[in-house]
């Protein structure tokens, strides 16, 4: 299944709920799907809500509906009422050769306050899931993770719920943001080095297997293969084949299949630090300890003195 066809969106959930300073400005128009909204009850957790539960939390509080994606063209056609676009440049940046690092603190607290985000602001994200998923995971680098939730099904299962789809765009005050950073969710080539042998984290690789075993390589990779130790889980098996996450049920028995075992600290990574995003919230939503290797395989292979493997998985994944 291709990532353009994955549907995923965030919501963040702040503690406090306090009214943000958001001013909107009419700037399109609303639209309604005709057909009735499905027979869903609206279902949540700390993690994952679906549409029914985010249209019901959209006129309790000031949320926030935050939609990303390589651009503006889908936000354009239609999104949830409110919305505002990011693109992945204001999250990610290129350094020292590495491709989708994270870029400073104070850039990124420039950005989300652009978007009148503020420490009282729910924030829904909405979008690619892939880059949803590596935006929520810089959302948790930067203090604020612990208030994300998933829309399951993205801004397409919203619509097709029954819930309207404007192209308003509003305009929004600046917002005051406190970032707290944690970099301990983030993990580099040195604690890769240090870890990988004395069985205190387990490397989850979320590439294909043709990446995995060496047959394929990618760009600013340099030696195809995979970090021995790892296993293999392709991002692609958390959903479902019509853009859904998968019931928690099912996606602790693919861990397990995979070979992820319990004791372990996580530690996700691909070829940039992407795919791997998606690995990395899965694991919070299963509340397992987590970190993702930023740099990914594009930084170890580069590593002249970097051990690789070119075995193939004991377990290839249901990737589509």
């Amino acid at each position: 299944m291709n990532s353009s066809n994955r549907r995923v969106a965030l919501v963040l959930i702040p503690l406090i709920g306090a009214t943000a300073n958001i001013a909107l400005a009419q700037c399109g128009s609303w639209r309604r799907v005709t057909k009735p909204p499905l027979a869903q009850a609206p279902v949540s957790s700390s993690l994952v809500v679906n549409a029914p539960a985010l249209a019901a939390r959209l006129k309790e509080d000031n949320t926030v509906v935050i939609q990303t994606g390589q651009n503006r063209e889908a936000y354009e056609k239609g999104h949830i009422p409110g919305a505002r676009f990011i693109a992945p440049h204001a999250f990610v940046v290129e350094r020292g050769g590495l491709e989708t690092e994270l870029p400073s603190v104070d850039a990124l607290q420039e950005n989300l306050e652009s978007l009148g985000i503020s420490d009282d602001t729910p924030i829904v994200i909405a979008g690619d899931p892939l880059w949803a998923a590596r935006l929520f995971f810089t959302l948790d680098y930067m203090g604020h993770g612990n208030h994300a939730a998933i829309l399951d099904g993205g801004v397409e299962g919203w619509a097709e719920a029954g819930f309207p789809i404007s192209t308003t765009t509003p305009i929004v005050s600046k917002g005051h943001l406190t970032v707290r950073p944690n970099p301990a969710v983030v993990a580099h080539t040195e604690d890769i080095v240090a870890q990988r042998e004395n069985g205190t984290i387990q490397l989850l690789d979320a590439r294909t297997e043709e990446e995995f075993d060496g047959r394929r390589s990618g760009r600013g990779i340099t030696r195809a293969g995979h970090i021995p130790g790892a296993v293999l889980l392709n991002w692609t098996e958390v959903l479902t084949d019509t853009g859904h996450f998968k019931d928690r049920d099912s996606l602790a028995h693919i861990f397990e299949a995979a070979g992820v075992q319990e004791d372990r600290e996580l530690v996700s990574y691909c070829r940039v630090g992407h795919r791997a995003s998606m690995l990395y919230f899965i694991a919070r939503w299963l509340g397992r300890p987590v970190r993702l290797y930023d740099g990914s395989y594009q930084a170890w292979s580069q590593g002249s003195t970097h051990p690789i493997a070119t075995e193939k998985p004991s377990r290839v994944p249901d990737g589509r």
